[in-house]
This record gives C-alpha cells, sequence and structure tokens, in this order.
C-alpha cells in the first residue's frame, strides 16, 4: 500500500504553481484522458497553442480568465511509492487564508520561485509559514529558467541568495532544483538543456525521499469533543492528537488534575485493548469524574503546561489590525478560551529576521504576543506537539480567525 505524502505548492503570485503540477501530471502519464481533452477543448475555443496547464488544477472560471489560483486545489495521484495529494495554494496575499489551509498538514512544501523576479517578499513570507509549521522538506524550485536560456550563473546566484535567507530559519532537509514548468524541465525528466545539474528531478526526488509524518508518539493527549452517560458508565469521545493509550493506563484530566485509570476503549463499534495518535475512540474511565467537552486527556508522563498566561507566534489573517480592546477567543481543537489581555506585541522583519516592539499588527504580518487569558490555556510548545501548540484567535464580534498561532516556550 502507497505511503500517503502531503504536498503544498507555495510561492508567489504567477510564478508557476499551478503549470507545476498540471505539467508534473501531464508528464508522468496522470492525467485522465477525458480531462486532457477536456482542458484542450478550452484551450483552443481561447485561441491558445499550447496547452495550458495550470487549468488541470485552476477549476473555477474566474481563477482562468484571471490566470490566479484563489482556493486551494487537492490533486491526488498514485505511484508504487507514495499517494500523492498536491494542494495547489493561492500565492496572492489576499489569499493568505487559503494558503495557511495547504500548507498546514504538509509533509513537503514546494516554494516557486521565478527565476526573474527573485526572492520576493511573499516567497519569504510564504517560507517562514512552513518554516513556523515545521514542513519537514522544503523543495525550491527556481522555475522559468527557460527565461534566462538556462544560465547557471543567474541560478546559481538566486540560489546562494535563497540558501543565506533560509540558513537563518529552521528548516533541514532542503533541495533547489531549476525548473521550467512550462516545458517540463526537470521536472520528470532531466532536462538536457542543463548539463551542468548533475541533481535528482523533482519526480525523483520526490519518490526517494521517506519524510517520516510527524507524530509525537511519546505524551499522550486527547481533547474530549463528546460525552455520552452509558449503563457502562460515562463514555468520553475525541481523537488522539498524540501518543497512544491502552487499557489500566492512568490519565488525567485537565485542567483539574483529576485522574483515573483507563476501563475500557472502543474504536467505533469495537473493543480494543489499545490505540495510538490519530485514531478517534470512545474511552470508559474506572470511576466517574466530572470532564466536558474541552478537557483533556493526558497521560501519566510528561504534561502539558496549564496557565493563564501564555507566549505565541502568531500569522495576522484578519483585515481589522490587533485590538487590544477585544476580547479575542483562543480555540484549540474543541477548547475556547477567553483572552483577557494581548501585552506584548513584536513585529517580525521579513529582510532581517528580528522583531521589534509595535503597538499593533496588520493583515499577513507576523509577530510574538504575550497572551493573557481569563481561564487556564492547556498546551504544549508546537515544536515538541504540534497538535496541542497551535491555535487560532477568533473575533469575538465577527466570528472571522483573525490569527494562528504556535505556542512557544515563556520567556
Amino acid at each position: 500500500m502507497s505511503k500517503l505524502l502531503n504536498i503544498a505548492i507555495i510561492g508567489n503570485t504567477d510564478d508557476g504553481k499551478s503549470t507545476l503540477i498540471g505539467r508534473f501530471l501531464f508528464d508522468s502519464d496522470a492525467l485522465y484522458k477525458d480531462h486532457l481533452a477536456q482542458i484542450k477543448l478550452q484551450d483552443s475555443e481561447r485561441q491558445q497553442k499550447h496547452i495550458k496547464f495550470s487549468h488541470v488544477t485552476d477549476g473555477l472560471q474566474f481563477e482562468r480568465a484571471e490566470n490566479i489560483t484563489i482556493d486551494v486545489a487537492h490533486i491526488s495521484f498514485s505511484t508504487e511509492n507514495y499517494k500523492y495529494v498536491f494542494a495547489d495554494t493561492p500565492g496572492h496575499i489576499k489569499y493568505l487564508h487559503n494558503m495557511i489551509s495547504g500548507i498546514s498538514n504538509a509533509d513537503v512544501a514546494i516554494v516557486m520561485i521565478d527565476v526573474e523576479k527573485g526572492l520576493l517578499e511573499q516567497s519569504k513570507r510564504h517560507i517562514l509559514i512552513a518554516s513556523l509549521f515545521q514542513v519537514p522538506y522544503l523543495i525550491i524550485l527556481i522555475n522559468k529558467i527557460d527565461l534566462i536560456n538556462y544560465d547557471q550563473d543567474i541560478y546559481k546566484q538566486l540560489v546562494s541568495q535563497c540558501k543565506t535567507y533560509i540558513s537563518q530559519l529552521s528548516i533541514i532537509n532542503k533541495i533547489f532544483i531549476p525548473v521550467s514548468a512550462e516545458y517540463g524541465d526537470n521536472i520528470v525528466n532531466n532536462s538536457i538543456r542543463t548539463p551542468w545539474y548533475q541533481g535528482p528531478t523533482l519526480f525523483d526526488y520526490l519518490e526517494s525521499t521517506f519524510p517520516e509524518r510527524y507524530a509525537n508518539h511519546q505524551d499522550f493527549r486527547l481533547f474530549i469533543q463528546n460525552t455520552l452517560a452509558t449503563t457502562s458508565g460515562t463514555a468520553y469521545f475525541g481523537q488522539i492528537a498524540s501518543g497512544s493509550v491502552k487499557v489500566e493506563d492512568l490519565l488525567f484530566i485537565l485542567p483539574s488534575k483529576t485522574h483515573s485509570r483507563v476501563k475500557k476503549l472502543f474504536y467505533g463499534e469495537d473493543e480494543v485493548g489499545s490505540a495510538s495518535v490519530g485514531d478517534s475512540i470512545a474511552i470508559y474511565l474506572e470511576d466517574d469524574l466530572s470532564a466536558i467537552r474541552g478537557n483533556l486527556f493526558a497521560g501519566n508522563g510528561k504534561l502539558p503546561v496549564i496557565d493563564n498566561k501564555c507566549n505565541a507566534i502568531v500569522v495576522w489573517l484578519s483585515r481589522n489590525k490587533l485590538n487590544h480592546q477585544k476580547q479575542y477567543i483562543l480555540q484549540q481543537n474543541t477548547r475556547r478560551t477567553e483572552i483577557k489581555s494581548i501585552n506584548t506585541v513584536q513585529l517580525l522583519d521579513f529582510e532581517r529576521l528580528n522583531y521589534s516592539n509595535v503597538n499593533t499588527l496588520n493583515f499577513s504580518e507576523i509577530g510574538k504576543l504575550q497572551i493573557k487569558s481569563i481561564s487556564e490555556v492547556i498546551y504544549d510548545c508546537y515544536k515538541s506537539n504540534k497538535n496541542t501548540g497551535y491555535f487560532i484567535l477568533i473575533d469575538p464580534v465577527t466570528n472571522e480567525t483573525s490569527a494562528v498561532g504556535f505556542f512557544h516556550e515563556r520567556d
């Protein structure tokens, strides 16, 4: 059975993200004949001489008319090694919400950079966000290499600039590949027009790497989604965010820190002896404790932080700037906590990658916050546990998502 590989295509608008996926599928013979025929017909009606590969993923009529990606398009196909799921994310800054949706569960991020435009601010923003989400593999495609007549020196200068920037971020696995998404150079097949490049094609690299899907297998965490009183006791339903659990394990209910042992576990209708990360289960305890939706089960080991003060890095997504008078809602999974105050705000400089004190954050900006909540926040630092280290801030008036955030250690 092929392993699942989630791939997010990111980068500035018009750098060739949609074209890349279309070309990748075409050259690997993964396009259905009727789909290809439909695209050819539509392109001929627009009097285009060649296949517009971006139309493979740009499904909305407006997207095709304006040659931009708005929504996240998910395209999948399988090889012997992997089941690929490509998330074609929008490059335009006003669709940052959708870009984050596409990258949040990625195993690999492919960054498209136009060789003539170079490393722009939006490309840097996307790379930073990939770093914040700790995407384990970053593939930087220097695209439109045909427009510089496959010049190695220009390519190397841009790669050097990108390496300098990326070296300051927490990205371990990275590779640079010169490509032309339009003409297929080094996408699936090696290009005879880049004899100076001796590395793998994009397809060969994806097929030969084995990224381990992120999961914290040590610390058991489960946010309660629902409860049900039965003749056998109270059933607590939820999906395991990290770690594993088995019958007779000692569990703590947070934030109260009351505890009991597991009496029974159910996976669907089947009673099981154990369950692990990703499983949606029902837990029955030996003792009848008062646990409710939004409480967290934690194993008898390293417990998460329980505090009404926390530090976080956020990406501000609202068109309305950060307002200190609003009591935003901090939501983690099923747990919602009202914010009392945001005491310190620091803005990240995309060029220098340092922080400076500011009064507020505006749309698309990244910053550090010191948050004080009315009730306790239960969290792990994001670098140790993605599923309990991630949250969103919700505007209490509009109910829109104002920011996505990542918990980090207290200073």
